[in-house]
């Protein structure tokens, strides 16, 4: 039931936004998944038929913060050697409890601001990162 209702709001996002909408749990395991609209990149490709990433993408993911993150969207920039295209990570949370993760890719349609350097300028943090958080084992019921 609950999970009825949370594809159906992810697929109205996505119509709304005209981009891929997904959610995964604490854990980085999928809870739902949109269409595609031209933007699914290799690491999403694999978490759809896995339903959960590999070890070193979710590790990648966490170098930025996210398990800490309480109210502020965080970028996750490309990452090629990972198969990651830019997106944004939006904490999903309820009394103070982080439930999962809203992830918007930012590739196509006004996914550059003005003045912000191109994607493929970042420098890819994977072999510098610290890979500060280690991956928590939770899920979303």
């Amino acid at each position: 039931m609950i999970q009825n209702f949370i594809q159906e709001q992810v697929d109205t996002l996505a119509r709304t936004l005209q981009r891929s909408v997904a959610i995964d749990d604490v854990g980085i395991n999928l809870v739902a998944v949109s269409k595609h609209f031209d933007d699914a990149d290799d690491a999403r490709v694999r978490a759809i038929l896995a339903r959960t990433l590999e070890e070193d993408s979710c590790q990648y993911l966490f170098s930025f913060g996210i398990v800490a993150t309480r109210d502020k969207i965080v970028r996750i920039p490309e990452c090629r050697e990972l198969g990651f295209k830019e997106r944004s990570c939006y904490p999903i949370r309820w009394q103070e409890r982080t439930l999962g993760y809203l992830w918007l890719p930012l590739m196509g349609r006004g996914a550059r601001g003005a003045g912000r350097p191109a994607p493929e300028s970042w420098p890819c943090p994977c072999s510098a990162c610290s890979l500060r958080a280690s991956r928590p084992s939770a899920s979303m019921s």
